[in-house]
């Protein structure tokens, strides 16, 4: 299937248009690829280098279109000059070369004190992106599902938080068994203010337990 018969069939042409022509007048390209969440680390992700906002599509789900909003936010964060957006370029670059490896590799070779400055520019940029994408997803009314959203968006920055402390990458699947726990499980469908990330004590303990296995 198409990216046309997809937008078509989940009636969101114009909201891909808008981003595309946006795109276009800094030189940027809007980049779909097809494959399972499983398969890859990351649902999408938005290059300032390049201006260019890469989005996986699932065909099983809506939730990528949650993602598509999610790196246009980024995208407007980055053109308006967004204080979050600009503090995490500043913590990023002036320590590390690879975000990816830091992440999933070398974490724990960073002082513990740099990864938390690390973690905190990261979740207060990612926390105002959630909040801006939800609000973009009403203003195209487009068919995500906010509670699979938010609680996905939830994870991801209590995995920040986790990363911080141990300066290991979480995962929510048991390495023993293979299972994944459902999101749906967790009760984590609400995006708290700033001060909720602020401290690793502030993680669910089930989610902190489930992260620790």
């Amino acid at each position: 299937m198409r990216i046309d018969q997809i937008s078509k069939k989940y009636k969101i042409q114009n909201f891909i248009e808008k981003i595309r022509s946006h795109l276009a007048e800094y030189n940027g390209e809007l980049i779909f690829k097809f494959g399972l969440s499983n398969t890859r680390r990351f649902d999408g992700e938005f290059l300032e280098s390049d201006m260019i906002i890469r989005c996986f599509i699932d065909p099983n789900s809506s939730y990528w279109i949650g993602v598509l909003a999610h790196e246009y936010a980024h995208f407007l964060q980055c053109i308006s000059g967004n204080k979050f957006w600009i503090n995490f370029q500043d913590a990023i670059f002036d320590n590390i070369e690879d975000l990816e490896i830091v992440f999933h590799k070398d974490g724990k070779k960073l002082d513990k004190r740099l990864r938390k400055k690390i973690s905190s520019c990261i979740i207060k940029m990612e926390l105002d992106c959630d909040k801006s994408a939800l609000k973009i997803m009403d203003k195209y009314k487009l068919p995500v599902n906010k509670k699979e959203y938010r609680s996905k968006a939830n994870i991801i920055l209590y995995k920040y938080l986790y990363w911080s402390e141990h300066g290991e990458w979480p995962s929510l699947t048991n390495k023993k068994t293979g299972k994944t726990v459902d999101w749906k499980n967790l009760n984590v469908s609400k995006l708290m203010d700033q001060k909720q990330y602020a401290s690793y004590k502030n993680i669910p303990l089930k989610l902190r337990y489930l992260f620790a296995q």
